[in-house]
């Protein structure tokens, strides 16, 4: 789904951005549709929550003036009641990554030996282009080693160069 938008979120979706966090959409409170928040979940609690900027349609919350968030997936739960437990901790039943769920949209990108990336040089407004020779996962991390030997943390890298751009500017 390369058209889905903002407006076709609906309470309950699960959202990961492109920084790792998962969050919960809860929408049209009161009935008013300008009224929505994402519930950011860390450690199977609500730790933060963001009111969901209705006037764009595009894939991103602002958490901040500086801070924006690319929404990377959406997932429905397979079962709304399940709504409920997730945000109910002491019930400790399941959490965020296991509840069960369906895909809606997914926009994350799949890297293979020889796909090229780039990575920010030391902060610096420069990006160096690599290319991938292994992935591997060590807890719980996602390793991208390129042909140099140099490893990096697959959430610092990115799949195009005006990707980076636009993350490097927020």
């Amino acid at each position: 789904m390369n058209d889905f938008k903002k407006s076709d979120l609906k309470t309950g979706y699960i959202l990961t951005f492109d920084d790792g966090r998962k969050g919960i959409v809860i929408k049209d409170i009161n009935g008013d549709a300008s009224q929505s928040l994402i519930l950011f979940i860390k450690d199977n609690k609500v730790d933060d929550f963001v009111r969901m900027d209705t006037t764009s349609d595009d894939l991103y919350c602002r958490k901040g003036a500086y801070r924006e968030k690319n929404i990377i997936k959406v997932e429905k739960l397979e079962d709304g009641y399940l709504l409920g437990g997730l945000l109910k901790p002491s019930w400790n039943l399941f959490d965020i990554n296991s509840i069960p769920k369906k895909s809606v949209y997914n926009r994350e990108s799949v890297l293979r030996k020889g796909d090229t990336f780039y990575v920010i040089e030391d902060n610096k407004p420069f990006f160096i282009e690599c290319v991938v020779d292994e992935i591997y996962i060590t807890d719980d991390t996602t390793v991208v080693v390129d042909t140099k030997g140099n490893e990096y943390n697959a959430q610092n890298i990115y799949t195009t160069e005006g990707e980076g751009i636009k993350a490097y500017c927020i």
